[in-house]
């Protein structure tokens, strides 16, 4: 027998639970041998019995349960507390990175999941832009609704196209205007002015399944200035690039490298130590967690649901970011993402 696989928790949090059980719970655990079990209390106990996927559903205590075994394997990621409090009941404990490797290789089942939640992510998109683009401008702002418009606003209507359709934002949604825009990570807030960038990054999730998308569009209010214009149009130019060219067998980390390079012949330069250029990586995978494998140094396989994101951002002149969501081919991509590229509106 194989060493015991266990993950205890919630799987409304941790999205290998959820992967192995399609058991929504706030506490459980899943213990994999040559049969898997679920865990649960007993108030759990009777749901688990209709929903959860497993060989056995048990109403038990998970300790005493694991105390059968000499060694286990649990995700590295378990809390050091859990660890110990294993280990001193006489059970060795041996801590794995990936204990699902196979969560990467999306099913045509949560690709059509994935393609769900990112029709209605379009939705909020438009929310948003519909809101920006006909507010009024005076003075240097925004009025919508006879009210100067904030970052806030807006993500408050995005949120509620959510929450009409089950999904959910764990994170806010990024609404970030001007010089803020230039922080890639950072939410917004604060008033929406015209003739900046505004940078709109949504990554909601469904409540039903769990599964995530994740898109980008930069828009401006007004008149771009011809510094933005510029960026805009070379961030484009390398996502079609990208787009035309990511397939199996591309390593992500070499390809974020060229797309730097190529960025510097369109006249934008890189310099990771003042954070300023095209400073992240080109995207990240996306299924039951908003960032997953693929990431970093590894080659693109097929099945895989990617980002392209490719983005420019410095502090001086605010930041452009575009990004769409893929699952990759046998020869290349296809583009989960159908919403326009418009920078002014």
């Amino acid at each position: 027998m194989k060493t015991p696989l266990v993950i205890i928790g919630s799987s409304e949090v941790n999205k290998d639970l959820l992967y192995a059980t399609k058991f929504k719970c706030s506490s459980m655990a899943f213990v994999k041998t040559n049969k898997t079990y679920v865990i649960v209390s007993p108030l759990e106990y009777s749901r688990a019995m209709k929903q959860a996927k497993a060989d056995v559903v048990m109403n038990a205590d998970i300790f005493t349960f694991i105390k059968r075994y000499r060694k286990i394997s649990m995700p590295s990621y378990t809390k050091v507390g859990l660890v110990k409090k294993i280990e001193n009941m006489g059970v060795n404990v041996e801590l794995v990175d990936y204990v699902f490797p196979e969560r990467r290789t999306k099913s045509k089942k949560e690709i059509n999941q994935i393609k769900l939640v990112q029709k209605i992510n379009e939705k909020a998109m438009q929310t948003a832009i519909d809101i920006i683009s006909c507010s009024k401008i005076s003075s240097n702002y925004l009025y919508y609704k006879g009210k100067k418009l904030t970052s806030e606003m807006v993500r408050s209507e995005v949120e509620k196209v959510y929450i009409e359709n089950d999904l959910i934002s764990y994170t806010q949604p990024i609404i970030a205007c001007g010089k803020l825009s230039a922080l890639p990570h950072e939410t917004g807030r604060g008033y929406v002015k015209p003739n900046l960038p505004i940078v709109l990054d949504f990554f909601p999730c469904s409540r039903i399944n769990g599964y995530y998308s994740d898109m980008t569009r930069t828009v401006v209010r007004g008149k771009a200035s011809k510094k933005i214009k510029e960026m805009y149009d070379a961030v484009r130019s390398v996502q079609v690039y990208a787009l035309k060219n990511l397939k199996p067998g591309v390593n992500i980390k070499d390809f974020t490298l060229e797309l730097r390079k190529m960025f510097k012949k369109y006249g934008f330069n890189t310099n990771l130590k003042k954070s300023e250029g095209f400073i992240h990586s080109l995207g990240h995978g996306v299924g039951l967690d908003v960032h997953e494998q693929p990431m970093g140094d590894v080659c693109l396989r097929q099945g895989d649901v990617y980002t392209v994101e490719p983005g420019l951002y410095y502090k001086n002149v605010g930041g452009v970011r575009l990004e769409d969501i893929v699952v990759v081919t046998s020869s290349g991509v296809k583009n989960l993402t159908s919403f326009p590229y418009i920078l002014e509106i």
